[in-house]
């Protein structure tokens, strides 16, 4: 759990609490959010877990997902609506362009300053100060002893610090003249944590938008168990690597058919070097692949890219695959893959390409080898 989804576990608790919210103030709140073996204990006033707690609160209210009425804490409609979909206002977070020396501040506030245990669950915020960024940045700490180290100190200690704090993205506390005592907003976690999510959950929405095309496979599960689901899953990659078109090519798991929604996340035991694995044994030359099993909206789904190398077209079958022969003693069948031939994608079908495909293809791979 990072700082971010400890965040929305509080916004789930005063969404179930909304109709108790007149209970809610500062001195029942936190029975509220954990449980009475933590709030019962010697010191809990004073505990991370307390102070915590009210960090996490004041972070929710600064960008108005909670509020604090008269004296009790409530969920505020926005709160309610970001609770059930926070991507299109992560993707608004993260579409902020910042620069290298700002994205390095952030990341490091955000790495060190974001604390979260388990059992129970419960996180707050810690102070960066002076010390920690003169030794990221490895700067001199004061006093400067020339004008090109006080701009620096000037720089980093107060400008930058300023910069991000206007921009919504750190707090800041002034201390002997520096901006130091940092510690990183709503927005500016969500930009360092959530960046790639929301980018990836973009990108999904995009392809379930044109569903299957000439580039893009979408499968329910992937298997690979027997020899039919082997050649399935090789017959598919070779028909994405080989077609000709523009644009990158994906094969994305977990998705149903008839209805174009999440299904389930995909078997976490299949990996990248599995399939692999298999494409090295089924595919001549060998399709390179990019595998990984990513957030998406409230579960998981298996995103596969293939990379398609010119230089080794036409990609074929490695061997035949038997997937239904009628006894051990009679090993003629029907075959999943037929060694040596040549598999591409009409629309969202695999299936072998015309002669003209056929022309075309051996052609651009000779251009790409340099042998005409």
């Amino acid at each position: 759990m990072d700082f971010i989804d400890w965040c929305h576990h509080v916004l789930n608790i005063l969404e179930r609490e909304k109709f108790n919210q007149f209970n809610l103030d500062d001195h029942r709140i936190p029975s509220v959010i954990f449980p009475k073996e933590i709030t019962q204990q010697h010191g809990f006033h004073e505990s991370n877990a307390r102070m915590g707690m009210f960090d996490t609160l004041e972070l929710l209210s600064n960008v108005d997902l909670v509020e604090k009425d008269t004296r009790n804490w409530k969920i505020t409609p926005f709160g309610r609506k970001i609770l059930a979909d926070p991507i299109d206002y992560w993707t608004e977070i993260c579409s902020e362009e910042l620069d290298s020396e700002e994205e390095t501040l952030i990341k490091l506030v955000n790495k060190r300053s974001p604390q979260v245990e388990d059992n129970p669950t419960y996180g707050w915020l810690k102070s960066v100060e002076a010390d920690q960024i003169f030794e990221n940045f490895e700067i001199s700490p004061p006093p400067a002893k020339t004008n090109e180290e006080e701009d620096i100190l000037q720089k980093y200690i107060y400008d930058l610090p300023q910069l991000l704090k206007e921009r919504n993205f750190l707090t800041v506390s002034e201390k002997n003249g520096f901006n130091t005592g940092l510690k990183p907003t709503y927005q500016g976690l969500v930009w360092d944590i959530k960046r790639g999510f929301t980018v990836e959950s973009k990108l999904i929405d995009e392809l379930v938008k044109d569903w299957e095309t000439t580039n893009v496979d979408f499968k329910r599960e992937v298997h690979l168990d027997t020899k039919k689901q082997k050649a399935e899953f090789a017959k598919n990659i070779l028909g994405l690597a080989t077609t000709k078109s523009s644009g990158r090519r994906y094969m994305i798991i977990g998705f149903d058919d008839k209805t174009r929604e999440c299904f389930a996340p995909p078997d976490p035991n299949i990996t990248q070097e599995i399939m692999e694995q298999h494409l090295a044994n089924l595919t001549n030359p060998i399709v390179n692949i990019r595998y990984e099993i990513i957030d998406y909206q409230k579960t998981k789904v298996g995103k596969l890219e293939v990379i398609r190398e010119p230089e080794k077209l036409p990609y074929k079958a490695k061997k035949d695959v038997i997937i239904d022969a009628t006894s051990k003693k009679n090993l003629e069948g029907r075959k999943g893959l037929e060694k040596d031939k040549v598999y591409v994608r009409h629309g969202s079908h695999t299936e072998s390409p015309s002669e003209i495909e056929m022309e075309r293809l051996e052609e651009e791979g000779k251009h790409a080898r340099g042998e005409i």
